[in-house]
């Protein structure tokens, strides 16, 4: 009868994984900008849809190119992280990225382009309603990791003020962030079909209950019709033997 049970268990146990392999695991994705076009000599206005958002005066640069052609050392120099490319606050106006679906916003380096002690304040909304905001501090000669994890937003505005020249060619209250990290609330294609640069994978917590979740692919059909079959063969056998 021991024996019995523990093989019940076990096949439930098999059955629920083979139902859990049916749902695939929402995917942290780090933007890099590296993968985007060669901006040029002025740089490039970020297109819509790169990482799956929607970008509003949001620029790009190569950072190496600028420096030995064009404006010279600037504070992005230093906020180059993952490659050549920075994306910048297009001429230090306000910014923006949005999605149609929520998103987890983790993280990014931030670096001020032109002025020390430069102030940007991000501001998360679900759905137009208001939900996080914070402000911090950067400056031209480190990045700052700035870590967040906001859940469930739709849309993130970045804005910037204040600080003072540290003596670059150029001025104003752009900023330079790289390695912008966020994970959307769900994933309904694999991995190599998400747009911009994938850095690496973590499950997200379960969708909220207004998303479709995604049907299980063959593979995992295949495993749960087994599953379920083994249980109930299992269920029989226990009947014929009490029968018996």
């Amino acid at each position: 009868m021991r024996m019995l049970t523990t093989r019940l268990t076990l096949c439930a146990v098999l059955a629920a994984t083979c139902v859990a392999l049916g749902a695939r695991p929402a995917v942290a994705t780090s933007l890099t900008f590296d993968d985007l076009p060669n901006p040029g000599a002025k740089g490039a206005a970020i297109a819509n849809g790169y990482g799956g958002l929607t970008w509003d005066n949001f620029t790009y640069v190569n950072a190496v190119a600028e420096q030995y052609g064009g404006t010279g050392l600037a504070g992005y120099n230093y906020g180059d992280i993952s490659g050549s490319n920075v994306a910048l606050n297009g001429g230090g106006a306000f910014a923006g990225i949005s999605s149609a679906t929520p998103f987890e916003f983790n993280s990014g380096y931030f670096t001020a382009a032109w002025n020390n002690g430069l102030q940007i304040t991000l501001t998360g909304y679900l759905n137009g309603v208001q939900v996080d905001q914070t402000t911090f501090t950067v400056s031209t000669r480190s990045p700052s990791l700035v870590t967040l994890d906001w859940s469930d937003v739709t849309s993130v505005t970045f804005s910037s003020s204040g600080g003072t020249n540290a003596g670059y060619r150029g001025f104003g209250e752009e900023f330079a962030v790289d390695n912008l990290a966020f994970t959307p609330a769900q994933v309904t294609t694999g991995p190599n079909d998400l747009p911009g640069h994938i850095l690496e994978q973590t499950v997200q917590d379960p969708p909220p209950s207004d998303l479709t979740i995604p049907a299980p692919e063959p593979a995992g059909w295949a495993l749960m019709i087994i599953g379920v079959g083994l249980v109930g063969g299992m269920l029989r056998r226990r009947v014929v033997v009490r029968g018996a």
